[in-house]
């Protein structure tokens, strides 16, 4: 495959990742907003995660995740698109029971969970690796910044058009109309007085104290977000066509990749999981050849019970 090829390919992976939505990750005990971005392919996954403050990278392709896979389930064999589509599920449908384990480093977060594929144990853990700065830029504050710009556009349209219906209201009450039911009064729209009780709400004091949690829990939050960020990318696309300097967001050609060194768990790690999965394997291995021997000896009897029917 060319040059060319290769990098209109990755260019496109990168736009679809940068357009993917934020969305909140639970992580037991934890103040500060923790939120996933993720993009699955058949045979490969990139995922971004916001923790503590930071945005870490994992970008695995076929020959990574079978690896792992046989280094971490050498009892399941299992095609790599079953495996990743398993891991697309744990990842986006919460399944229940599978809780997530993060272990911080210097410069990585190692994510494990266990879960059960074809109702065996499967153990994964994702490795992402602290991105930079400018990475941060393009897949959230610009964003944020494009979001609140864009809400508060909404807010002034809502407003207005709320004007307008109290309009409109006045003008049926002139000519004599009437509410069949008392209840459906409302008082006349205020926007100062709208902004100041809604700044001393308890719902407001919610949103303080959860530290933004909830940032991207709405699906038009996610909407908006998807839509900004591929505008975004457009108008810098159109820019750089046309000779003049836009954001660039996200080069692709500019992110390292993953050295080998830096995906191989340690040998100590390597160790226990090895003998926790020879155990496993064994486990289950003795319990088929049980099950094997009882069908057998059930056979052996039902035989020997239709002898003794024809004496």
């Amino acid at each position: 495959m060319a040059n060319s090829d290769v990098n209109k390919q990755q260019q496109l992976k990168t736009a679809e990742l940068l357009s993917a939505a934020w969305k909140p990750f639970s992580v037991d005990d934890m103040l500060s907003p923790c939120l996933v971005k993720m993009l699955f392919h058949e045979t490969s996954f990139h995922i971004l995660w916001f923790y503590k403050e930071s945005l870490y990278d994992c970008d695995m392709q076929a020959v990574d995740i079978a690896n792992q896979h046989a280094l971490l389930n050498p009892h399941i064999e299992a095609p790599l698109r079953r495996i990743v589509e398993h891991l697309k599920s744990v990842m986006t449908n919460g399944i229940a029971g599978v809780k997530f384990l993060f272990i911080e480093q210097d410069t990585s977060i190692q994510v494990t969970c266990t879960s059960l594929l074809a109702d065996v144990s499967f153990d994964w853990e994702f490795i992402a690796y602290k991105s930079c700065s400018r990475r941060m830029t393009a897949h959230l504050v610009l964003p944020l910044l494009g979001i609140v710009s864009e809400l508060s556009r909404q807010n002034t349209a809502l407003e207005s058009l709320i004007k307008r219906k109290d309009a409109e209201i006045e003008d049926f009450l002139a000519q004599g109309a009437a509410l069949s039911k008392r209840s459906l009064k409302t008082d006349k729209h205020d926007s100062i007085s709208f902004r100041g009780a809604m700044l001393t709400s308890s719902g407001f004091q919610e949103i303080a104290d959860s530290y933004g949690k909830d940032a991207f829990a709405s699906p038009h939050i996610q909407n908006v977000y998807t839509e900004l960020t591929r505008r975004q990318a457009y108008a810098d696309k159109m820019a750089v066509n046309n000779g003049v300097d836009g954001v660039s967001r996200e080069p692709a050609a500019e992110w390292p990749l993953q050295s080998k060194e830096t995906r191989v768990l340690t040998e100590e790690k390597m160790e226990k999981i090895r003998h926790t999965n020879v155990e496993e394997a064994a486990e289950l291995k003795r319990r088929k050849e049980l099950e094997e021997k009882l069908l057998k000896e059930e056979g052996k009897k039902l035989k020997k019970a239709k002898k003794k029917k024809l004496f």
